[in-house]
């Protein structure tokens, strides 16, 4: 399954949305195709920088869950940084978080992407 990022308008998703749920109530078949959706461009273009697509494929080269921590490691970039974009990645529906037991001590927070295939879109 993919995640589908697409920048349109608030009334294109609300119609999309009518219209899915409508097949629905009909009993159709719908075919399972997770979108996020960024309102606008601007929007869209703010939050998809060189910088977040690196994190991104760092997450995904680790083929398994991975810390905030090692993500900052790995890329050289401030924990902070990385943690909000993770956040920010995670309300797009992008990357998924889960805490998980820390041998030893406590938890610790992972990242893996929401699904195995991302494909970015944007229409003007």
């Amino acid at each position: 399954m993919s995640i589908i990022v697409k920048s349109r308008s608030v009334d294109d998703f609300f119609a999309n949305a009518k219209t899915i749920a409508k097949a629905m109530d009909r009993g159709e078949k719908i075919d399972p195709q997770p979108s996020v959706i960024s309102f606008d461009p601007e929007l869209f273009f703010k939050n998809i920088n060189s910088e977040r697509i690196s994190l991104l494929k760092e997450i995904k080269l680790s083929y398994e869950p991975t810390t905030i921590k090692d993500l900052s490691k790995k890329t050289h970039k401030n924990y902070n940084w990385v943690s909000r974009v993770v956040r920010q990645m995670e309300s797009f529906g992008v990357v998924k978080t889960e805490l998980v037991p820390n041998p030893g001590h406590g938890t610790h927070k992972v990242v893996s992407l929401a699904n195995d295939r991302l494909i970015l879109q944007t229409e003007l």
